[in-house]
């Protein structure tokens, strides 16, 4: 064999091996059961945006009887406002 072949050779194998290694197959029963157990619950998701989220950013909010002004004026420049 020269040394081209060789090359081909060793370059399918490691593509070959990093192939493998890189697909997993699990059954579709245990994707499905592990799915049901982490569903989206949009209730407190809510109530944690409305605790935790929501008051930093309304300390930092700009009032609204301020930004309506601003927004008729210069859109632009109310958009990107500090």
């Amino acid at each position: 064999m020269n040394k081209k072949t060789i090359k081909y050779l060793l370059g399918l194998a490691l593509l070959l091996f990093l192939g493998y290694n890189s697909i997993y197959f699990r059954k579709l029963d245990e994707v499905k059961a592990e799915k049901e157990g982490h569903r989206f619950d949009a209730a407190k998701f809510a109530e944690k945006f409305w605790q935790n989220d929501l008051p930093p950013a309304l300390a930092t909010a700009v009032d609204i009887k301020a930004l309506l002004p601003m927004l008729a004026n210069d859109p632009t420049w109310a958009s990107v406002m500090p």
